[in-house]
């Protein structure tokens, strides 16, 4: 079941990741970004994660090319993360489970924090510019749950629809 192309993947309904060596921070194609421009409103910018629309086709993945291959998030022009790199990294967080004892050093850039969050610039009528940033742990938050409702959704449609034929109550 798993080498069959039954994995949703929504990593590429907002687009593709530009090339790694032409971005300096940190990208994610598994959420989109809201904010509140207003002259005294924070400078924030609120990362969502994608949700899967009712009656919408999305392409489906082999799931070693959906967990391990697809690049979920770009951290500069250095590192490109996978679905299982962004688990493993939120999963080995100090005080809670550790999956990867000797995590690699794409991923202990994030846990030191020394990636750049996004940033946007939008220009007030004054002709200054207001800065929103979306925090690296806040874009990889929302990718998780985004990689959550994908699982969810397979799960729901196909994994207990399958199992469901073999099984007697």
């Amino acid at each position: 079941m798993f080498s069959r192309p039954d994995f949703i993947d929504l990593s590429t309904v907002r687009g593709d990741l530009p090339n790694p060596k032409q971005t300096n921070f940190v990208r994610a194609s598994l959420c989109q970004y809201q904010l509140n421009h207003q002259p005294d409103s924070p400078g924030i910018l609120t990362a969502i994660p994608l949700t899967i629309q009712k009656g919408a086709r999305y392409p489906l993945r082999a799931f070693s090319t959906w967990w391990e291959k697809l690049t979920v998030l770009l951290v500069g022009s250095q590192y490109a993360l996978s679905r299982q790199d962004v688990v493993t990294l939120l999963a080995d967080t100090d005080g809670g489970a550790h999956v990867d004892p000797n995590i690699q050093q794409r991923l202990a850039l994030l846990k030191r924090k020394e990636a750049l969050p996004l940033r946007v610039f939008i220009k007030m009528p004054d002709g200054s510019r207001k800065e929103y940033v979306a925090q690296v742990d806040q874009i990889m938050a929302a990718t998780v749950r985004t990689i959550a409702e994908e699982t969810r959704f397979i799960f729901e449609t196909r994994v207990m629809p399958y199992c469901e034929k073999y099984i007697s109550y």
